[in-house]
C-alpha cells in the first residue's frame, strides 16, 4: 500500500528545546498541555473540502507547564473506528520525548481515495499523564475513475512455503515470512486457513493474526485494513467499470478487520489504511482448504 503520507519536517519545521519563559506556577491541580493550529495559506487549520488524493499540510504549536512527551494523530473514515496514523518512517505511532515544554510541528497528509469524510485528529501527551486533542474534518470530493483490474492473483496459507501469506495491494504481490518482516508497512493483507474462521482474509493489525504468524507480533507497522463480505455476486463484479459502483458499496455497511469462512465466489471489499486503495477482491479458488493451499483471487479497485 501506499503509507499514509504523514511524517515530521526535520528541518525548520520542529522547534525543540524552547524553554518556557515566564512564571510556571501551577494553579490547576491537573495541568493539561494545549496546541494551537497553524494559520496560513499553506496550512489546513479548520474543517475544509479537499479532492481525493490532495496532498495538504497541518501544523502545530503545543506548550505545556510539564514536558511534552509525545504526539499522536489518528484517521477516522464516515464517522468510523479511529486508526493510528504511522508518524515517522519506520512505522512508529508515538514520538518518544524530546524534554521540552514547546515545540512546532508540520504534518504533511495524503487525503484518501474515497468519496466521504475523513476526521483527523491530533493528540499531544504531557509527561503528568494528560493529553489535548484537537480534530479536523475533511470532506473528500472523488470523481468517478475507471477501476483498475488484476486477475488470478494468488496468496498462500501459513504452512505454504511457495506461496507468500503476505500481501502488498502497493506492488500486488505475495510476500514470503522473512520479506514481510523486513517490510512490514508494506503489507496490507493476511491470508490463513484456521480450524475455527477457514479461509481468511485479515489486517495486519488484527489480533488473531499473530497466533498464526507469531512474527507479526514484533512488527513495528501493522497496517489497519478493512474488510466486508459483501452480497455481490460474481456477475456484479464482473460489470464494476467505475468507482462509484465501488463506492456504494462502501457506503453500504461497517467493516471489520478480517472476512473469514470464505467460500467460492465471494467477493470481499477491502479498504487499506488511510483509504489510499479500495475495492473488491473475488474469490476464485481455494485449493486445497487447508493451511498449506492458495487463495486466488481477481480484484477490481481504486488507488491513488
Amino acid at each position: 500500500m501506499k503509507k499514509l503520507g504523514i511524517m515530521f519536517v526535520m528541518a525548520g519545521a520542529l522547534a525543540f528545546g524552547l524553554s518556557s519563559c515566564g512564571d510556571d506556577t501551577v494553579t490547576d491541580a491537573t495541568p493539561r498541555p494545549s496546541f494551537d493550529w497553524k494559520g496560513g495559506a499553506e496550512y489546513v487549520s479548520q474543517n475544509s473540502t479537499v479532492q481525493a488524493g490532495d496532498q495538504i499540510k497541518f501544523g502545530i504549536n503545543a506548550t505545556g507547564v510539564e514536558n511534552l512527551e509525545k504526539v499522536r494523530v489518528t484517521l477516522s473514515y464516515n464517522g468510523g473506528t479511529e486508526t493510528i496514523v504511522p508518524l515517522t518512517a519506520d512505522g512508529d505511532s508515538i514520538i518518544t520525548s524530546l524534554k521540552t515544554k514547546n515545540f512546532s510541528m508540520d504534518i504533511p497528509y495524503s487525503v484518501g481515495s474515497i468519496k466521504g469524510t475523513e476526521k483527523v485528529t491530533v493528540i499531544v501527551y504531557m509527561s503528568n499523564g494528560t493529553t489535548a486533542s484537537k480534530s479536523i474534518l475533511l470532506t473528500v470530493n472523488a470523481a468517478s475513475v475507471a477501476v483498475q483490474s488484476r486477475t488470478n492473483a494468488e496468496v498462500g496459507a501459513q504452512s505454504n512455503a511457495t506461496y507468500g501469506s503476505f500481501w502488498s495491494f502497493n506492488t500486488f504481490q505475495a510476500l514470503l515470512t522473512a520479506d514481510a518482516n523486513s517490510n512490514p508497512g508494506t503489507i496490507d493483507m493476511i491470508y490463513y486457513y484456521g480450524a475455527t474462521n477457514k479461509a481468511t482474509l485479515a489486517a495486519p493489525d488484527d489480533a488473531q493474526v499473530a497466533q498464526v504468524h507469531a512474527s507479526v507480533a514484533n512488527w513495528g507497522t501493522r497496517n489497519a485494513t478493512q474488510f466486508r463480505k459483501t452480497t455481490l455476486t460474481s456477475a456484479d463484479f464482473d460489470n464494476i467499470t467505475m468507482s462509484d459502483a465501488i463506492d456504494t458499496e462502501v457506503a453500504a455497511g461497517s467493516t471489520l478487520k478480517m472476512a473469514n469462512d470464505l467460500q467460492v465466489g465471494d467477493v470481499v471489499l477491502f479498504l487499506t489504511a488511510g483509504n489510499k486503495t479500495y475495492g473488491l477482491l473475488r474469490i476464485n479458488s481455494i485449493t486445497p482448504a487447508s493451511s498449506s493451499g492458495v487463495l486466488s483471487f481477481d480484484a477490481k479497485f481504486v488507488s491513488n
